[in-house]
């Protein structure tokens, strides 16, 4: 049991902090030696990731969902989906290079220092970029920058933030969006998940649920802390920390 919390607790807190999620878990898979998770688990963690971010952003769903029907908001719909539409397409035609990145350790070095330069690219923006919203051009940018993050070691919360800093989005807007275009990816990994797992025997469902939580408490921790450090506009460390981590498996 406590490798299935572990794997929640570690799968909450970088799915959102930028430092690759899916990278760490082929680090652990290849370096450690610790079996996959499996389908089952990988929706289960999925699904607490999911939760947090629909907890956390629930005032701002609520408004998005509210805004067609009271005659506004189509706007923002608008500029989630069309940043979306890159995964959707892109995602599929990936596929077989996605699967192959996941099993070599150098891809996930090379997403790992894709980051970091990411990251360091943000940071030199953060003062610079002054953007009060976000405009068509930049929400279809940061969309096809999430597409990258497809690749084991390169951070989905890093590159679209990021993106959205370079092209123009100041640092706390950048990050809210880049969270709001998170909740459509992550809830489709998690259906994918589901579409290829069966319903799980009564002595796993405990650990399902305890996958869940630990990676809803993590991932709710993640998602404030990393909201506080687009705020200050202090990405370095993490630039620091993947690029560290990137060129030790290099090496």
């Amino acid at each position: 049991m406590i490798r299935y919390a572990v794997l929640g607790l570690v799968q909450g807190l970088t799915e959102f902090l930028p430092i690759s999620s899916s990278g760490h878990l082929v680090l652990a898979q290849k370096i450690l030696g610790v079996d996959p998770p499996g389908l089952a688990v990988e929706a289960a963690a999925h699904l607490g990731t999911l939760l947090a971010l629909l907890l956390a952003f629930r005032h701002d769903l609520a408004r998005l969902a509210r805004g067609p029907w009271e005659g506004k908001g189509w706007r923002e719909v608008g500029l989630l989906a069309l940043a979306t539409f890159p995964l959707v397409v892109l995602g599929p035609i990936l596929h077989n290079s996605v699967e192959e990145a996941f099993g070599s350790c150098k891809a996930v070095g090379v997403g790992l220092l894709v980051t970091a330069g990411t990251l360091a690219l943000g940071q030199l923006k953060v003062g610079r970029a002054r953007g009060e919203s976000v405009g068509w051009g930049q929400a279809l940018g940061v969309g096809l920058a999430q597409v990258a993050s497809l690749f084991p070691g390169i951070s989905r919360s890093g590159v679209t933030v990021c993106a959205g800093l370079v092209l123009g989005v100041r640092s706390p807007l950048a990050a809210r969006f880049a969270f709001l275009l998170g909740i459509p990816a992550i809830a489709g990994a998690s259906g994918f998940a589901l579409a290829q797992t069966s319903w799980p025997a009564p002595e796993q469902a405990f650990a399902l649920v305890l996958v869940a939580a630990t990676a809803f408490l993590s991932g709710s921790l993640a998602i404030r802390l990393f909201l506080e450090v687009a705020r200050r506009g202090y990405l370095w460390p993490f630039a620091v920390y993947c690029l560290i981590l990137g060129l030790l498996v290099m090496l």
